[in-house]
């Protein structure tokens, strides 16, 4: 499987979003590996992504001082990128 990069406002919200995300997934048979899923807690988690790869915004993301700069990147890799697709608790 292709990384899932986890763009969350805070390390917490990245491990209850991946953990949500997990359940999701083993539920649709989908499988994966936990290291599959990125916590980007700076632009140079993104260095050397794939084109078109899978993104989560998550949580208090749009807090983050660095989300800009993020999302510029993501968009120039064609990156699917789905918001809050599932509530996380702050």
């Amino acid at each position: 499987m292709n990384k899932i990069y986890i763009i969350a406002g805070t390390g917490d919200q990245f491990k209850i979003f991946s953990r949500q995300l997990a359940e999701l997934m083993t539920e649709s048979g989908i499988s994966f590996n936990m290291c599959d899923f990125v916590y980007v807690d700076s632009i140079e988690n993104l260095l050397g992504c794939r084109y078109k790869p899978r993104a989560y915004k998550v949580g208090t993301w749009r807090e983050r001082n660095d989300i800009d700069d993020i999302s510029q990147f993501l968009l120039s890799v064609h990156a699917s990128i789905t918001e809050d697709f599932i509530e996380v608790m702050l």
